[in-house]
């Protein structure tokens, strides 16, 4: 029996290795094919083979009697591209930027195609100085939708080579301070990527990943039926952990692992003691480095939390990382729209009143937005910023007028974030340009 189950769990490797093609030194594709062609069915076909091997290796490391070390945690970050030069950078430093709706898209929605809806969005810069990672797995889609895992960059890295700036240890949110250093990705970094956004890539970038090891895929070529439950990033992301002898996990909510069993002719294997040893290292971990305890949060913590107080682990939004972050960010939300309406004052002659009034209402809308007790207000809040007054006034600008204006000063925001990426000083930014964009404002008037 013992001898059978040998040689059935050896073919499904050669199964699984057969799906995992090298390219050159460190680099590989993952493809999986059925009748030559690789498709989403024979990509969970492999990465249920992947998951049958992974369970049972689990198992088989519990009763052997080892134990599991911090050698044994790795982080995973999916992104939709890798930082410049592999290094982590704060969201100001790298220029990052969203987008918020116009006070008038109402109106622009009535008159313009999608497209031309999505030109009238106000760009705002982001502020954020942390970075965050699953741990022993990608975030699954039960707890995040396809939200982390409709992406074309995974990378994998030891958990030590980041834990000196671990700011929060948590399955499915560790995270790091890059606020005033920078953290350049491991050395031993493992970076799964798609194909062409590869391609798409500069030499010198290029030189810089082949410095690790590389596995890429086509994400063309596991595009999901409507029916189909499983992220295709995620199974690639299983099938190259197993390849490089990591044992994958997988999150079924928010910080809470759920328990796997495979069965293999009438002989059922479950990685039910590795996951309790799993998050009893985390456990571990978050109380000798934060004095915080994994499985019992304390009475701080429970009363500041807004969420569900029955789940485990300290969350980014339990930090006061979460409470800066939203403080900040609602301050550029205010000041952008602000300096957007003087924009408007001054280029097509938006009444100061209609400018007064908009602002009002948008800037209650951000509060509100983002204030988790005030959900049902959000609507009844943006329908009034639509008010008659400011509704027949927008109506007598020509709608190519109002989408001109808003793509220059989007042009004139976007160059300001980009000079203060280069200075990295978010507040000098606020301080010179928004508040003083207001104080001319209320001059004019």
């Amino acid at each position: 029996m013992g001898e059978e189950r040998f040689d059935y769990f050896k073919d499904k490797e050669s199964f699984v290795k057969k799906a995992i093609v090298p390219l050159g030194d460190n680099v590989y594709e993952i493809r999986c094919l059925n009748y030559c062609i690789a498709d989403y069915f024979s990509l969970c076909i492999v990465a249920s083979e992947v998951n049958l091997l992974s369970v049972k290796a689990k198992q088989d490391f519990v009763e052997a009697g080892k134990t599991l070390t911090e050698d044994d945690l790795f982080l995973v970050r999916t992104m939709d591209q890798l930082p410049d030069n592999l290094i982590y950078q704060s969201f100001t430093k790298r220029g990052l930027y969203s987008t918020m709706r116009n006070p008038f898209d109402s109106y622009l929605r009535s008159k313009v195609s999608v497209k031309d809806e999505e030109q009238g969005k106000i760009v705002c810069p982001i502020y954020r100085d942390t970075i965050h990672f699953a741990m022993n797995g990608i975030v699954s889609n039960n707890w995040y939708s396809s939200t982390f895992t409709n992406r074309g960059v995974v990378v994998v890295e030891p958990f030590k080579s980041h834990k000196a700036k671990a700011k929060n240890i948590n399955p499915v949110d560790m995270f790091i301070d890059v606020g005033k250093e920078d953290e350049p990705i491991s050395e031993q970094a493992i970076i799964i990527m798609d194909k062409s956004l590869y391609q798409s890539l500069e030499q010198v970038m290029k030189a810089l990943i082949k410095r690790h090891k590389l596995y890429l895929f086509d994400s063309n070529d596991y595009i999901p039926p409507k029916d189909g439950t499983k992220s295709p990033l995620e199974m690639i992301t299983d099938i190259a952990l197993w390849n490089e002898g990591y044992l994958p996990l997988h999150s079924a909510a928010q910080s809470c692992m759920s328990v796997e069993s495979v069965s293999v002719n009438g002989q059922t294997y479950t990685d039910k003691e590795y996951l309790k040893m799993f998050t009893d290292l985390i456990d571990k971990l978050s109380m000798e480095m934060f004095g915080v305890s994994y499985y019992h949060l304390n009475d701080e913590i429970k009363n500041n939390r807004k969420s569900d107080n029955n789940l485990p682990g300290v969350t980014h939004w339990d930090t006061p990382y979460f409470n800066q972050e939203a403080m900040m960010n609602n301050q550029l939300r205010k000041a952008t729209i602000k300096r957007y309406l003087l924009y408007l004052h001054d280029t097509i002659e938006l009444p100061d009143e209609v400018c007064e009034q908009i602002a009002q209402l948008y800037c209650r809308y951000i509060d509100y937005n983002f204030s988790p007790e005030s959900y049902g207000a959000r609507g009844h809040l943006y329908s009034k910023l639509m008010t008659e007054e400011s509704r027949l006034f927008i109506q007598n600008i020509p709608i190519q007028i109002l989408l001109d204006a808003t793509t220059n000063f989007n042009q004139m925001e976007l160059s300001l974030i980009r000079e203060y990426a280069k200075k990295f000083d978010l507040n000098q930014m606020i301080s010179e340009h928004f508040s003083s964009a207001l104080e001319e404002g209320s001059q004019k008037k």
